[in-house]
């Protein structure tokens, strides 16, 4: 089947979109292409062709003015998608998803909506205050609407996966877990002399917990030798707050910012940590939605720091593998991470059942598995 991705706020090398999904399509046989916002130039992945069609840097604005640069690729993924004549759009955004179902109305092709967010919470939140309520209805009947219009949806996390099932009432709904590809992401070692390694995989920014880990850190440090890594970057809108607590907490010696990497090398930055960290703020998205950096933390073999009442926590309670805290509080942070670096025999547990859980249910050779399954289902549907 020619399969097109369509994106109207993910880059097209999104680690999600492309290097997951696409790539496991295109293995699988299938013709793909990924439309979507700029990415690395030199990014290749086999068996997919990547088409940016916009400023992948569109995306960071917030607000109103974020939500206009993300519909004024519509137009474009309407035209690109309709020239490639697909059998299966992918979609993953409700606007983007939109344009599919335009797509199908006109070519009778297939649609998927993977839906990775909240997103009635996750746009809502871009909102003045006073607007929140109404927007948070307005794009739950929009979901609703695409949800029972798409051929079928792939979700990320069981609330998401029960939103959308109560919706449809069919078995077009899934959960394919945004985990790694094991071979990409190699054991840590435990066993360290010197100070232990925090990671924090991905933006850290204040609704990911910066401002709580760094003070957590600082506390932590009062009674063990310990420091962050942090792979990825900080958001440039939160970035001049960084600073200041960096500078305020006397954390300049004690945090590696080694800058954005590609998909294919964060793996081994990684894993040169003991402990992994997800210091998310509490939203619905947040706490209901499932972060992937968990996933690569459990892989690489690492203790890991939870937010409690999450989705994520009932993962890593399951898996025996990390520590659930209260999150917005610092101190709940820093007590986990001494808990953590002063037993390393406790770090080793947690490790190595997480990599277990990794490997025997949430590996993306697993996922990819389902998302065959899903793909050949369509592919009897086209016939």
């Amino acid at each position: 089947m020619r399969i097109v991705l369509l994106c109207s706020a993910h880059a097209v090398t999104d680690e999600r979109v492309t290097y997951k999904q696409a790539a496991s399509l295109a293995k699988a046989g299938h013709e793909v292409i990924v439309f979507g916002r700029g990415g690395d130039p030199q990014a290749q992945v086999m068996g997919v062709a990547l088409r940016p069609l916009g400023d992948k840097r569109e995306k960071v604005e917030g607000g109103i003015v974020g939500l206009l640069n993300r519909a004024r690729i519509l137009p474009k993924l309407f035209r690109a998608a309709l020239a490639s004549r697909p059998d299966v759009v992918m979609c993953h955004e409700p606007e983007s998803a939109i344009v599919g179902l335009f797509v199908k109305a006109c070519i009778g092709a297939s649609v998927v909506f993977d839906v990775h967010e909240f997103w009635n919470e996750t746009l809502a939140s871009r909102m003045p205050g006073r607007f929140r309520s109404v927007v948070r209805a307005i794009i739950t009947i929009l979901l609703k609407y695409v949800g029972r219009r798409c051929d079928w949806i792939t979700t990320v996390s069981p609330p998401m996966y029960e939103f959308y099932r109560s919706i449809r009432h069919d078995a077009g709904v899934d959960i394919i877990y945004n985990s790694p590809v094991v071979e990409s992401f190699p054991l840590c070692v435990q066993d360290v002399k010197g100070p232990v390694t925090i990671v924090h995989d991905g933006y850290l920014g204040c609704v990911r917990g910066m401002v709580q880990l760094l003070e957590a850190l600082a506390l932590a440090r009062r009674d063990v030798q310990v420091r962050l890594l942090v792979v990825g970057r900080v958001n440039p809108r939160d970035q001049a707050l960084f600073d200041k607590k960096v500078c305020a907490l006397g954390l300049g010696d004690a945090i590696e910012l080694p800058g954005w990497v590609t998909y294919e090398k964060v793996g081994q930055l990684l894993s040169r940590g003991q402990i992994g960290v997800v210091a998310l703020q509490p939203s619905p998205n947040n706490y209901m939605g499932l972060s992937n950096k968990l996933f690569n933390y459990m892989c690489c073999g690492q203790a890991v720091i939870v937010p409690s009442r999450s989705a994520t926590a009932d993962i890593v309670r399951g898996a025996d593998c990390g520590i659930d805290v209260d999150t917005t509080c610092p101190k709940d942070i820093a007590d986990a991470i001494v808990t953590l670096v002063k037993d390393p025999n406790l770090r080793k547990r947690f490790g190595t059942n997480g990599r277990k859980a990794i490997e025997a249910t949430y590996s993306w050779a697993n996922m990819e598995d389902r998302l065959a399954m899903i793909y050949r289902e369509i592919g009897n549907r086209l016939k």
